[in-house]
């Protein structure tokens, strides 16, 4: 039922009774020890609580890698674009590129060869330098090579490995690139060059007229070149080889049947290996080389090169031999010293 006014003041005034008797004992307790609350407190007491409370275990985070640290504080990179430090090209790198890449015919131009076939390390050159860019240091004497020599810088990477009747073969420091063969630029077979005798020089035609001479022939006691790929037969030599081709052919060269790879076939006589410094060696004779045909007639051996040579020594005064090495045809012509 609802409370009546009386009953609600009752209600009031004795809840407020209530709590001012409360509020009374809170102060009285409060006067009554306020020496003891003044009190310092106990460090040693509080230094129990503490160390009796169970630690905690921090967990470890993973470490930050160096460089993330480096790019966000160190250079202010806070994109996390990566920073690409640009390579330093040196110039000697760039020549060193420039020149391995550059062909040695580009650079000379053979213009005589002096081949010595008896001592091939005796045997010189003369060039012309085509690019004086390339070779700014070159001088005169430069133009003379012989075997062993360098090109003049910074072309000293090229030198001079041998010189043939091919012409001069350049070798490289670099291992892996091949011999270069640089031939002349004038063909003595041609009529521009004309050897004009035992002790003279040799003569540039330059309008194609041969000079003529009623001086007897050049008749050499050694075979000489006197053209490329091409020999003037030495008058002692002819006279030996008549004696002793026997001896000279089981001496100076080894040398076996050639086989057509692709039909089976005999078509050559192959020169398996060549002695050093030997007659045949004088002679042009190389190893590799594939002797297919002399005079246009056709050989599969050697008993058959020998008896088409000796059965036509009245008949020719140029031998003409044709022979394959390494896929290339080269015909090398022998002159008869009569």
């Amino acid at each position: 039922m609802p409370l009546n006014i009386a009953q609600t003041k009752i209600l009031i005034w004795g809840a407020s009774g209530v709590l001012t008797v409360g509020l009374g004992a809170t102060v009285a307790d409060f006067v009554l020890n306020l020496e003891e609350k003044q009190s310092t407190f106990d460090a040693d007491n509080v230094r129990a609580v503490l160390e009796d409370v169970e630690r905690v275990e921090v967990q470890k985070q993973e470490l930050v890698a160096y460089t993330a640290v480096k790019r966000n504080f160190h250079e202010l990179n806070w994109t996390g674009k990566v920073t690409v430090k640009p390579v330093e090209i040196k110039q000697d790198d760039v020549a060193e590129a420039k020149r391995t890449t550059v062909p040695v015919s580009d650079l000379v131009a053979v213009q005589m060869l002096q081949v010595d076939l008896s001592d091939p390390a005796g045997s010189s050159a003369y060039v012309t330098y085509k690019s004086r860019s390339a070779v700014p240091s070159a001088s005169p004497e430069d133009e003379h090579l012989e075997v062993g020599e360098s090109l003049p810088d910074p072309q000293g990477h090229i030198r001079v490995e041998a010189i043939t009747v091919e012409g001069v073969v350049f070798a490289f420091e670099d291992s892996e690139r091949e011999f270069e063969v640089v031939a002349p630029e004038v063909e003595l077979e041609q009529g521009t060059m004309v050897v004009v005798g035992e002790g003279q020089v040799v003569h540039r035609v330059d309008d194609g007229a041969i000079p003529t001479s009623n001086a007897p022939a050049y008749r050499p006691e050694e075979t000489t070149i006197i053209g490329r790929n091409r020999y003037r037969i030495g008058t002692e030599d002819a006279a030996f080889l008549a004696e002793n081709w026997s001896a000279t052919l089981s001496q100076d060269v080894r040398h076996s049947r050639h086989r057509d790879p692709r039909t089976g076939r005999y078509d050559g006589v192959e020169i398996l290996e060549v002695r050093s410094g030997s007659l045949a060696e004088r002679h042009g004779v190389q190893g590799g080389d594939v002797i297919k045909s002399i005079n246009g007639h056709a050989v599969s051996s050697a008993q058959e090169a020998i008896h088409f040579a000796k059965t036509n020594a009245d008949r020719y005064n140029t031998w003409e031999v044709e022979v394959e090495n390494m896929g290339r045809t080269r015909t090398i012509t022998y002159e008869s010293p009569n």
